[in-house]
């Protein structure tokens, strides 16, 4: 089985890039790949709970990344992010969160990396 890591650089909001990182996931997911979606730099904010973006008009990430595993995903959230951001670990959905090591032995092992 190919192995597809996909790193979503991007905040939730704004544009659409970090949604396309979860659609393309979904896609690969459903084409019998194994997907490793990883939350990092800005990313890591689509993993906080208790969003409530209606103001903007848009649908809350948070729901989305808080049952990708039933999806056939794996997410992981990088800690160096979210320190970088002081977002704690009871902040976010469950994840994986990985270390600088794990996420290059993640990248390493993968066929494919696409960044979002």
């Amino acid at each position: 089985m190919k192995k597809v890591v996909i790193l979503s650089i991007h905040p939730p909001y704004g544009t659409a890039i970090n949604a396309e990182a979860f659609r393309a996931s979904l896609g690969l997911a459903f084409s019998d790949i194994s997907v490793h979606l990883v939350l990092c730099q800005d990313g890591v904010f689509a993993a906080l709970k208790n969003q409530d973006p209606r103001f903007i008009q848009m649908k809350s990430m948070e729901e989305v990344y808080k049952n990708i595993s039933s999806m056939g995903i794996n997410l992981y959230i990088d800690r160096r992010s979210m320190e970088e951001r002081n977002i704690r670990e009871d902040e976010i959905v469950n994840g994986k969160i990985i270390d600088e090591d794990e996420l290059k032995k993640l990248i390493d092992s993968a066929d494919t990396v696409l960044t979002f």
